[in-house]
């Protein structure tokens, strides 16, 4: 044996694929094009929050719009005002049959209108969302549990 044993409790390996990717890969295009539409959500409603100030809401969401593929992650963490909900459903009014978003949240259908407000709101954008999607219900436990 070369060397001398030192044990670890855990191991972490770290490998970068732009080193064992081609330049001409057709998956760096893919990773450039999900890296330009991936947006976190808080971002996207503090941006929201901010276009009423300076009237760009139209802008904001017709930029977002046009995004070839929303993913909001994390959706019901996060305290909304009545007027980021209202541009929130502006959104998903001018993406629905248009353009695909992906939507991740811990809540239920149900629990949707105490996170955004407004039951006919909640109501419509249901409708809407529900319409041609695919709902995946993951149970299990948390792959968070503490350490220690």
């Amino acid at each position: 044996m070369r060397g001398t044993v030192n044990p670890q409790a855990e191991m972490l390996c770290v490998i970068s694929p732009e080193s064992r990717v081609p330049k001409a890969h057709p998956l760096r295009r893919i990773k450039k094009l999900v890296d330009q539409v991936l947006r976190d959500l808080w971002p996207l409603f503090d941006e929201m929050y901010a276009s009423l100030a300076d009237r760009s809401s139209r802008k904001l969401v017709d930029r977002l719009a046009r995004v070839p593929v929303l993913c909001i992650d994390e959706m019901g963490y996060l305290n909304l005002r009545p007027e980021q909900c209202n541009i929130f459903f502006k959104l998903m009014e001018e993406r629905y049959r248009r353009r695909p978003s992906i939507i991740t949240t811990n809540l239920d259908y149900d629990d949707w209108q105490n996170f955004l407000g407004n039951k006919h709101m909640v109501t419509a954008l249901l409708s809407r969302l529900r319409h041609q999607c695919t709902t995946i219900r993951i149970d299990g436990p948390s792959l968070r549990e503490p350490q220690g």
